[in-house]
């Protein structure tokens, strides 16, 4: 289970880069400028953000909090 502090912290990308928020056309997602990598698009930032740290934990086989 995430906690409130985890909700908006953005997970390392797998390819060790740091990923951003981005908003466009009233959506979120979440973008590596490092490698291009990104997430799905969300309405809240906190529903993209979930959404790329669930990704990069499976990635890197890291269990869920």
């Amino acid at each position: 289970m995430y906690s409130d502090d985890e909700d908006l912290r953005v997970d390392r990308c797998c390819c060790g880069g740091n990923p951003q928020v981005e908003s466009k056309y009233g959506s979120f997602f979440v973008i590596c400028k490092e490698c291009g990598c990104s997430g799905s698009s969300y309405p809240t930032q906190k529903q993209a953000i979930r959404s790329w740290n669930k990704k990069n934990r499976r990635i890197k086989g890291e269990s869920e909090k």
